[in-house]
């Protein structure tokens, strides 16, 4: 019944709210610069309660509230109906906000609805019920929670369900410490930046080692420590890399089955097994289409982009308090790790070979 109610009055209204459109197609422009995210006014700045709009709704007056949702074109049969249309519209709103919860959908909300403080609790007291339903539900929760500026949720979100969040939430997870560093939560920003920053620092590391197998190996690592105290530059440091570098490299797995190659020339897929060396890493094959979006989660997963997750951390990180002394608080332990960073000419050493040694293994 409500869907056959909102049918007849929106075909009702269709002829004049044609005819106004036509009329003001001079002033369209002035609409195209408006996000869909941004929190749209339907009452033109101008409140509308229902509770007393009852002066309106007279069929002996010819007055209208001035507010948008009361087109002059209306009958004043259709005028009336404008709040139960209303109601159905933010009812259908807050359902399906309910299943599939977003940022964009409450701003939807709190738009079309006269009572935001009412919709505020209601959202609210949903997300804090819902948060730990899935990662998708816990990152609308805090999206939400950091547009109303809402630090205690934010706190009690974030050490509670925290793990939720995957490698493609860190944009969201970033505001919301942002946000938090302003608060008494502040010691918390600095712990979630270190954490993140060390897990950016052990994730390269494992890289490094496993493209390098022996840089960990003791000899090799008091070799690195001799050759940082060379001149950059110098012919001695230059051969004394190249033959570190030619120690700490992993030895390539084998070639690659012939029949795989051609079958992979051809557009198919190469599958574990196929090749003479050790078993393929599947997930290589998650590149093999980069514009199917089926995948984009199964990268952002397994294959994130770790330059992009430190230098937002590092940047992050310059702007807390404290931020700064952290950072050099990690890049000591980086240091520690990873000593040949120190060296721009060791790292492109390292670079080069490794591509080297992956195009010969094919």
């Amino acid at each position: 019944m409500a869907g056959d109610h909102v049918s007849s009055s929106l075909l009702f209204c269709m002829p004049n709210l044609i005819s106004a459109v036509e009329e003001e197609e001079e002033e369209e422009d002035d609409y195209e610069d408006i996000d869909d995210d941004d929190e749209i006014d339907f009452y033109g700045g101008i409140p509308c309660d229902e509770d007393d709009d009852s002066q309106y709704d007279s069929d002996e007056s010819d007055d209208r509230c001035p507010c948008n949702l009361h087109a002059n074109y209306w009958p004043n049969s259709v005028n009336r109906e404008r709040n139960p249309l209303r109601d159905c519209v933010e009812k259908h709103l807050f359902a399906f906000f309910k299943e599939t919860p977003s940022l964009r959908v409450y701003n939807s909300l709190r738009a079309i609805s006269p009572h935001s403080r009412k919709i505020d609790a209601e959202v609210s007291k949903l997300l804090m019920d819902i948060a730990s339903d899935s990662p998708d539900n816990l990152v609308a929760a805090l999206d939400i929670f950091i547009a109303l500026n809402d630090y205690t949720k934010l706190a009690h979100l974030l050490d509670s369900y925290m793990y939720l969040l995957r490698p493609r939430d860190r944009v969201t997870l970033q505001c919301a410490v942002a946000l938090l560093d302003d608060s008494r939560y502040q010691p918390r920003c600095l712990a979630i930046v270190e954490k993140e920053l060390e897990y950016s620092l052990q994730a390269v590391h494992s890289i490094v080692v496993s493209c390098f197998a022996h840089v960990e190996d003791e000899p090799n690592k008091v070799e690195i420590i001799e050759i940082l105290k060379l001149k950059v530059g110098s012919t001695s440091r230059k051969s004394r890399i190249e033959q570190w570098a030619d120690k700490v490299i992993s030895s390539p797995s084998g070639p690659i089955n012939p029949v795989a190659v051609a079958a992979m020339m051809m557009g198919f897929p190469m599958m574990p097994g196929v090749d003479g060396g050790d078993d393929t890493d599947i997930l290589n094959y998650v590149d093999l289409d980069q514009n199917d979006p089926d995948l984009d989660d199964v990268r952002e997963e397994y294959k994130p982009n770790l330059k992009a997750q430190f230098d937002g951390w590092v940047h992050l990180g310059q702007t807390l308090k404290g931020g700064p002394a952290l950072l050099i608080k990690l890049y000591t332990r980086a240091i520690e790790m990873m000593p040949y960073i120190r060296g721009t000419d060791i790292v492109h050493e390292m670079v080069h070979r490794y591509g080297v040694s992956a195009s010969m293994s094919l």
